[in-house]
């Protein structure tokens, strides 16, 4: 009999559900992850080389530690981690993928980023006409006056 896998071990009890960009990883008791799709098989591929400590959860954790970028669900035994760029990407993904930001561990300006191709357009900058599309704000781009190069 082939020995045990680390990551086949590290899913024992954790259910795995992919949804293009992301991966969403359950764990019964001890609350859900959302994670990169890239990270995960980066992890997933790691562990699959390593033969099993023999304990599952020991396994899981070292699986665990592999991924840089992490929101856990409100309530969970893990706590989300990253940066604030691949963070805010990954809350563009749930979004698009019909998770509500709102139920997981995020900082509040996170929690309303919109979704990919939202259809919000961007605010518009103050500036001349073809910009804001306002005559009684046509002013010209910043520069030197003419007057002003003697």
């Amino acid at each position: 009999m082939p020995d045990l896998k680390m990551f086949e071990s590290a899913l024992t009890r954790l259910q795995v559900s992919r949804y293009g960009e992301l991966v969403q990883l359950v764990m019964p008791g001890e609350g859900a992850l959302i994670v990169p799709t890239a990270e995960f098989t980066f992890a997933q591929k790691w562990a699959q080389r390593r033969n099993s400590t023999g304990s599952p959860i020991r396994d899981r954790a070292l699986v665990l530690e592999k991924l840089d970028t992490v929101i856990a669900r409100s309530g969970s035994l893990v706590s989300t981690r990253g940066s604030r760029k691949p963070l805010e990407t990954l809350v563009r993904a749930m979004r698009g993928a019909g998770f509500a930001p709102e139920e997981w561990n995020l900082p509040a300006d996170l929690k309303t980023v919109p979704k990919p191709d939202s259809g919000i357009p961007a605010k518009p900058k103050a500036g001349n006409v073809a910009e804001t599309g306002d005559p009684e704000n046509d002013e010209q781009p910043d520069g030197p006056d003419v007057d002003d190069l003697d």
